[in-house]
């Protein structure tokens, strides 16, 4: 049941949540979200409301896809026991638990390069040659192109 107590108008949830109106407007068209409409059209969002638009957005800016999000949100209502929702929606959670995890364990992996890149590069901070292949061909970058991935991104490419 909706609480009457202070509804917001889209701008202001769009403001509180540091998004557009437009993006509000989306989430509606996908159904993932309701508002109320006043007889003008205005439309009203409770707490209720928000609180299913933070969790949307969490979920999206975690880089989860819309399919994703609209399978949590309605799967529920689609099944005919809470048991059978239970089951499926547990699923659908596990298998978000083991995408968290696997990026997780891509993110640490890619903080480490990073970090290991970041000691390699500075070395480089009181050189004067021109940082490349041809004018520093003993630069640690250059020595270490084949322990870390990440330098050949910042290296320039070779093409001999």
């Amino acid at each position: 049941m909706q609480s009457a107590v202070n509804p917001k108008k889209i701008g202001d949830v769009a403001e509180l949540l540091g998004i557009t109106a437009r993006t509000i407007r989306f989430y509606e068209e996908e159904g993932l979200l309701t508002s109320f409409r006043t007889d003008k059209g205005t439309r009203l969002y409770f707490q209720e409301d928000i609180t299913r638009l933070k969790v949307i957005l969490k979920l999206a800016n975690a880089g989860f896809s819309l399919s994703i999000i609209k399978q949590l949100a309605t799967m529920r209502q689609t099944c005919q026991t809470g048991a059978e929702g239970s089951k499926k929606v547990n699923q659908l959670i596990a298998l978000l638990e083991n995408e968290i995890s696997e990026r997780k364990t891509l993110l640490d992996n890619l903080t480490t390069e990073l970090h290991q890149a970041k000691q390699i590069i500075h070395q480089c901070h009181r050189c004067s040659n021109l940082p490349n292949r041809k004018d520093c061909p003993t630069c640690p970058v250059n020595t270490h192109l084949n322990e870390l991935s990440f330098l050949h991104l910042v290296w320039d490419q070779a093409h001999t």
